[in-house]
């Protein structure tokens, strides 16, 4: 099995070698993404509550929320 040694930037679509953790030669912007952590996916902002713990009470949060009747009829006629 033999791994790339070029990738393309997402941003700017410049081609460049492949280098883990390093930002893009041209745009400057980050082409991996670091390992991710248990809360806020390293100052993301977002929650990828599939990869969350079950005991972290954070991936339960605003499940149970109820919904308005007017919100669910604005739904269905979005679709």
């Amino acid at each position: 099995m033999e791994l790339a040694t070029r990738m393309i930037c997402g941003y700017c679509a410049k081609e460049q070698p492949y280098s883990n953790g390093r930002p893009c030669v041209g745009c400057g912007g980050l082409l991996t993404r670091g390992n991710h952590t248990s809360h806020w996916e390293g100052g993301l902002g977002c929650r990828n509550k599939t990869q969350m713990s079950r005991n972290d009470r954070q991936k339960y949060n605003s499940i149970c929320k109820t919904v308005s009747n007017k919100a669910k009829i604005e739904k269905k006629q979005k679709k």
